[in-house]
């Protein structure tokens, strides 16, 4: 989730996420901030194009 964060939305536009999410305990927490991750991911330009796949291949993993 922060690498495609970093990727795609920039760490400056995504700072407080990245931060919840390296501090999210284990798959749960994870889970709890999916709907932002996405969210982040549609509103940028790049990360619009790709956000489908890689919220498969998200999901599968947490």
């Amino acid at each position: 989730m922060v690498n495609t964060l970093n990727t795609f939305v920039g760490s400056l536009g995504a700072s407080s996420l990245l931060d919840r999410i390296d501090q999210a305990q284990g798959h749960e927490g994870l889970r709890a901030l999916f709907d932002e991750w996405y969210h982040a991911m549609v509103m940028s330009r790049e990360g619009r194009r790709e956000a489908e796949g890689l919220r498969t291949k998200l999901l599968a993993v947490i």
